[in-house]
């Protein structure tokens, strides 16, 4: 049997959650690709920021490296949280990156993946997402 949260109970865990968010983001959403018959050629599909603000990220596992034939992939949980009451909710495919971090500097920069949305528990203190990075060098980022 589910019992109820009460409202003083859904705000004090979500300021608590939130608290810990030590990082920034902004998330965007990508479009599909555009291809020209005429050229033969794909360009990247728009992007629109549907959300900017604080952040957590951190991983849930260490590194666990995978032999694949010559190569070595190396797989890691990581999970990043968001306030719960964003207006567009990110979904699947869309993209992160890291804008600022007060406990990890190397963060700052870094893109992810949105692999899975997990909304949480029955305080739905934030949302939970689990990422991939698909950028970890600074070499890349926004002029």
């Amino acid at each position: 049997m589910r019992g109820r949260v009460s409202s003083r109970a859904r705000r004090y865990v979500q300021a608590r959650a939130t608290a810990h968010m030590y990082s920034t983001c902004i998330i965007e959403r990508v479009g599909a690709p555009v291809f020209s018959d005429v050229t033969g050629i794909a360009t990247a599909g728009a992007r629109v920021q549907i959300y900017e603000g604080v952040c957590r990220i951190w991983e849930v596992s260490g590194a666990q490296p995978l032999a694949v034939g010559e190569d070595t992939l190396t797989l890691q949980s990581t999970n990043l949280s968001i306030p719960w009451d964003v207006e567009v909710v990110p979904r699947r495919d869309d993209e992160v990156e890291i804008t600022s971090s007060l406990t990890d500097a190397d963060l700052v920069y870094r893109r992810y993946r949105i692999l899975d949305v997990v909304k949480g528990g029955d305080i739905r203190a934030t949302r939970r997402f689990n990422v991939q990075g698909i950028q970890d060098s600074k070499d890349w980022h926004r002029a």
